[in-house]
């Protein structure tokens, strides 16, 4: 039998652990919500980019260690798309280059999470083929449409993951077969 100082001392611990590290698995509902609102104004106008992503910076250490996933994978598509709105050649390209570290690191800590895969896909759907970043758009499309087929709305929501799979069938790089489970499962999706 373990004595009970034992069992407190783990239970303690356990306890400093959940605290000091449980947070970083996922932000709050409310942030969430806004960054995803946010992130699509931010797609159309510089100043929203600016503003969601001096959110980020202020709420979250954007270091890929320390901030959740979810939030890096929305950070590194912001980096990305400050691209569009920079002049310079090589800031673009620095600016891609960053975003997609980013991107791969929030596949890499949380590898089948839809929403993570979907930023990323997105973001390698529009940038040129000189980045090389075919196989991993691939394996993002194939997961995508994997987690989709899922139909779990527990954490991102059944309106949103059929603005996902509305993207995916607008990007022509689905199979024909896809496309039907897609349009299968959301047939009220506004495509043709």
């Amino acid at each position: 039998m373990y004595p009970v100082k034992f069992i407190y001392i783990i239970a303690v611990l356990f306890c400093f652990l959940q605290i000091t590290y449980g947070g970083q698995d996922e932000p709050d509902q409310k942030t969430l919500t806004r960054i995803r609102s946010d992130f699509y104004l931010a797609v159309e106008n510089e100043d929203s980019l600016d503003s969601l992503a001096g959110l980020i910076e202020m709420k979250y250490d954007t270091d890929a260690d320390d901030c959740p996933a979810v939030i890096l994978a929305y950070y590194g598509a912001l980096e990305t798309l400050r691209a569009k709105y920079t002049f310079n050649p090589y800031s673009k390209f620095k600016n891609v280059i960053s975003g997609i570290k980013k991107l791969n690191a929030a596949v890499s800590r949380s590898y089948d999470r839809l929403e993570i895969r979907f930023l990323r896909f997105a973001v390698l759907h529009n940038i040129p083929g000189i980045f090389g970043v075919a196989k991993e758009r691939n394996d993002d499309l194939k997961v995508t449409f994997e987690q989709l087929l899922k139909k779990n709305y527990s954490s991102v929501s059944r309106d949103l993951q059929k603005g996902i799979a509305e993207f995916l069938m607008r990007s022509d790089r689905l199979e024909q077969y896809q496309t039907e489970s897609l349009r299968s499962i959301f047939p009220d999706a506004a495509i043709k």
